[in-house]
């Protein structure tokens, strides 16, 4: 048996992974290139198709190998589909025909991998679908909303703090903003926010947070909105890890009916964990070639990860009619359309900072706000309603906090 990665104690166990097959130099094979990931961690077991589960354990992947004949692999494959809870099946396929694809998948596999194993297949293929089985199993809960670019100043702190509140102020909804641009927080001086608490506060906790200890570490902006604002110290920043942002947004759904996460222009392990956990992400380009150059790196980027979503979304913000670089310019050099645009408006911009004041009170009926509320209500359309305004937050902060424990 062999454990692979570093992080078995952070997740609890090792993912475990019976390799099943008649011929030991294939299963060799295999197991060879899953010893040479770093990720996940890994306990692996060599089984013959005949072997029962050993100690009654149900895996939490089955990688059934097929070559020469498939009555003994494709009967122990149906065995393994018909389990409950099911692990992820893989049917690992020598042959490329048709006929013995649909077999296999019509037995119950979930992801079809070819021999030779490539690493960055199974790679790509694990995290789609345990994705999708976090997603089918989670909690019933709020809606996640990413916001990111690669390009600094195009407005995705603005942007994210706006959506939060209008999700509050017009729609009424329970909302939350996270700043994850971890070394420049700007959300807290987008929201007149001066927070005592950060995410920082919850590094300590990354494997037993509950509700009480994140209620302790937001900050409640005057709209209703809360904030989980970014660190307050570089050295905090370092700190903060996939595992807490991951821990923080799956509680934090289950307390909020949008969570709003500002991902800054940085590419990371945080971040991708909380497109992993996304209901739609968002691409902020403004009107120079540059962003726009940057978007379509992204957008390849965001297909290599192999996530549930199939891409981003892509607002040109700071829309100006008087620039020479046109729309059409930024969509061809993008490769896509854009699905929303928010006009410029610098003097409302202003107007907010030297008041103090949020868009919805600053210049409720702009063409900004305008705008911002019809994204809102495009990002959420065909989704299921999420319940009103029926209790008190730390009620729901307690009744979640009994959920967990």
């Amino acid at each position: 048996m062999a454990t692979l990665g570093v992080r078995e104690a952070e997740r609890g166990h090792a993912w475990r992974i019976h390799l099943v097959g008649e011929a030991t130099k294939t299963r060799t094979m295999v197991t060879a290139v899953l010893q040479g990931l770093g990720e996940p961690a890994m306990e692996l077991v060599e089984l013959l198709p005949q072997e029962p589960l050993r100690d009654g354990i149900v895996p939490d992947i089955v990688m059934v190998i097929f070559e020469g004949d498939e009555t003994a692999p494709l009967a122990y494959l149906q065995t393994q589909a018909e389990l409950s809870p099911c692990p992820i099946i893989f049917g690992l396929l020598q042959d490329r025909s048709s006929f013995l694809m649909r077999r296999v998948l019509h037995a119950g596999a979930d992801e079809l991998l070819f021999l030779p194993l490539d690493a960055g297949d199974f790679t790509r293929a694990f995290m789609k679908l345990n994705e999708g089985r976090r997603r089918a199993e989670r909690v019933e809960g709020g809606l996640i909303f990413a916001l990111a670019s690669l390009a600094g100043g195009v407005g995705v702190t603005t942007l994210t703090a706006n959506l939060a509140l209008v999700m509050r102020r017009v729609f009424a909804k329970r909302a939350a903003v996270v700043d994850l641009d971890l070394q420049n927080g700007g959300l807290n001086l987008a929201l007149h926010l001066d927070p005592e608490q950060t995410i920082a506060s919850l590094i300590e906790f990354a494997s037993r947070l509950d509700s009480l200890k994140l209620e302790a570490a937001l900050t409640k902006h005057s709209s209703g909105i809360y904030l989980l604002a970014a660190p307050k110290r570089l050295d905090d920043a370092e700190r903060v890890t996939d595992l807490i942002v991951g821990e923080v947004l799956d509680l934090m759904r289950q307390l909020f009916d949008f969570v709003l996460v500002d991902c800054g222009s940085h590419v990371d392990e945080n971040t991708v964990t909380a497109w992993e956990r996304c209901d739609e992400l968002l691409y902020v380009v403004d009107q120079s070639l540059v962003s726009a150059h940057g978007a379509r790196r992204f957008n390849e980027l965001f297909g290599n990860l192999g996530l549930r979503l199939d891409q981003p979304r892509f607002v040109l913000s700071k829309v100006d009619p008087h620039n020479a670089i046109t729309e059409e310019a930024i969509v061809q050099a993008m490769g896509t359309r854009c699905f929303a645009k928010l006009p410029r408006d610098d003097r409302m911009l202003e107007k907010m900072q030297l008041r103090v004041q949020d868009l919805w009170h600053a210049g409720p009926n702009t063409a900004l706000a305008r705008a911002v509320e019809d994204l809102a209500r495009r990002i959420n359309a065909g989704r299921a309603p999420v319940a009103g305004e029926t209790a008190g937050f730390v009620a729901r902060l307690l009744g979640a906090f009994g959920a967990r424990a």
